[in-house]
């Protein structure tokens, strides 16, 4: 682009001066040495390659930042699993610990499973053992109830209570379903 800028410069003063435009053209030509035609020439090369890794930057920036998300993502599914893993640990060794009543294995269940939820969340048991809340008061309806079945026998209910509104991105909870001790 500069060089036939500066072409078209050198015919328009060819021109002013008087000469035919024919003439005008020939002289703009033979103005342009050829070191100038080579530092254009270069000039151009430059401003494509720059151009050209501008570009392969903008690509790379916008895969890179598509590979953060994905990997945030998987960081905190990964996150979600491992806090499941260590209260589903946590209750299976309140479970294994023989000393323990029932109630009391249940009540140290009901405490430990809010921590598996990514949301606020509180749990309640009713049972003939007695009620137990991970919270002060109990909220009105819960997301989710589930009966236990103690040695084959029905024993309660467990019930999952959001404390506050969830986020709008937070996974609804389990349908109801029975559970066997």
């Amino acid at each position: 682009i500069l060089g036939t800028d500066l072409r078209m410069a050198a015919e328009i003063h060819a021109l002013e001066a008087g000469e035919p435009p024919e003439r005008a053209r020939q002289l703009a030509e033979a103005s342009m040495s050829e070191s100038s035609t080579v530092l254009l020439g270069a000039f151009n090369q430059m401003y494509e390659n720059l151009s050209s890794r501008t570009h392969a930057y903008w690509d790379a920036a916008h895969r890179l930042k598509s590979e953060i998300a994905v990997r945030k993502r998987a960081e905190a599914d990964l996150a979600d699993r491992l806090r499941e893993l260590s209260c589903l640990s946590e209750m299976a060794g309140v479970m294994e610990n023989r000393r323990l009543g029932l109630p009391k294995a249940l009540a140290e269940i009901v405490g430990l499973l809010p921590n598996a939820w990514a949301s606020p969340v509180g749990v309640g048991l009713q049972c003939p053992a007695g009620n137990f809340f991970s919270w002060a008061e109990q909220p009105a309806e819960p997301r989710a109830q589930v009966a236990l079945t103690v040695d084959g026998s029905a024993y309660g209910y467990l019930a999952v209570y959001p404390l506050n509104t969830p986020p709008a991105d937070t996974p609804p909870l389990p349908a109801t379903q029975d559970v066997a001790l």
